[in-house]
């Protein structure tokens, strides 16, 4: 009888979880040491870490490479947190292995903007009669920007100064701001501090963040008076981890007449910042959208320093002074022409001390005024 030749197949194991077969992990203890990639070319399409569209990797030859049946080149999936193998390469004694990647899914990003690479490799364990360990080796990174989710930002610190005073806006006190009737307007500053709670920005992935000053503590609801302040004293952390901080101190002058909204004596007023993290910037928070609200008291003073409106308003009335009328809260239409006929302006007032405010904060010149009480001429 011939004799029957017993042909044993050898039993291959990889040191990753990447196929769903009879697959063993078998830790990190070795015998074997692992290998880790290295990045030979990488080309980004948009600048600097934004857009890439091709990465070659390559690695070294294996220790005792004779046992090594395959290298695989793999992928972190950060969506299913899960090793995805890219390509299979076998073992053929080079000294060195390269692959080229030329797409890359964006479900392999994580939220810091890194894709991560790695190579595991499998082995012939028949060749062992005592069997053999392994040690995963180093993983690689390659960041894209331009990939990345919106970074998601809140407000961790706010701060407002004004006339030697701070407030600590977070902790919800409320400034004072003053202007004096003949328009002179000390210095507001805001200082915030921002945090990265996961995320990055580029370009068009920056979130949007904006300013508002307004008459409401609802933006969008009812009769309301809101003007933009730009820009906004929050930074917008570009291109940072997750776990980032950031600060940022802005300088303003709030004036009593500002274009879209005018401030009355003694009366609360609001700062809004309103950062989305989503898309183009709505001033109604919803998801991915945070909105801060800061009330403050504003103050109107004389020119002598003493606090409240005036009676006899100084200034800028040339050729007709006269005793400041009280609101009737009756709005009427304010005309503003210049000495050649030009209109200047055209806005609704309630009174004679609210159109004297606002022809205050003209340029320097001669103007010819025209309301329901008559016309006149003045020089700021």
């Amino acid at each position: 009888m011939k004799k029957q030749l017993l042909i044993l197949t050898a039993v291959i194991f990889t040191f990753s979880y990447w196929n769903g077969n009879a697959q063993i992990d078998l830790g990190d203890n070795t015998n074997l040491p692992g290998i880790t990639p290295t990045i030979v070319d990488l080309d980004y399409a948009a600048g600097f870490q934004c857009g890439v569209r091709n990465i070659t990797i390559d690695w070294l030859q294996g220790a005792r490479e004779q046992y090594i049946l395959r290298y695989s080149l793999q992928v972190y999936n950060s969506e299913n947190n899960r090793w995805e193998t890219l390509k299979n390469i076998a073992s053929t004694g080079t000294s060195r292995y390269q692959h080229t990647i030329n797409s890359l899914n964006p479900s392999w990003i994580d939220e810091n903007a890194n894709f991560t690479f790695r190579i595991a490799i499998s082995i012939n364990l028949s060749a062992f009669e005592d069997g053999i360990r392994y040690a995963q080796g180093g993983n690689i990174q390659v960041s894209d920007w331009c990939v990345g989710p919106t970074a998601r930002l809140f407000v961790t610190e706010a701060k407002l100064t004004h006339q030697g005073q701070t407030w600590n806006l977070l902790s919800g006190q409320k400034p004072t701001i003053t202007a004096s009737i003949q328009g002179d307007t000390p210095e507001t500053t805001i200082q915030t501090r921002v945090r990265n709670g996961g995320g990055t920005n580029f370009g068009s992935r920056t979130p949007d963040i904006k300013m508002f000053l307004s008459d409401k503590s609802v933006l969008g609801n009812g009769p309301i008076q809101t003007q933009e302040i730009s820009p906004a004293p929050v930074s917008s952390i570009n291109r940072k981890p997750n776990g980032t901080e950031e600060f940022r101190s802005r300088t303003y002058r709030i004036r009593r007449n500002n274009r879209d909204i005018f401030l009355v004596d003694n009366r609360t007023y609001y700062i809004h910042i309103v950062i989305n993290n989503v898309g183009t910037i709505t001033p109604t928070p919803g998801a991915g959208v945070h909105h801060y609200v800061w009330p403050f008291t504003f103050k109107l003073t004389s020119s002598s320093g003493t606090g409240g409106t005036c009676i006899i308003c100084p200034s800028p009335i040339d050729d007709n002074p006269s005793i400041s009328q009280k609101s009737t809260d009756v709005p009427y239409e304010l005309n503003i022409f210049d000495f050649t006929g030009q209109k200047v302006l055209t806005k609704k007032v309630t009174s004679k001390e609210e159109e004297n405010a606002i022809i205050a904060d003209l340029p320097k010149n001669i103007y010819i005024i025209k309301t329901k009480n008559g016309d006149r001429k003045v020089s700021n």
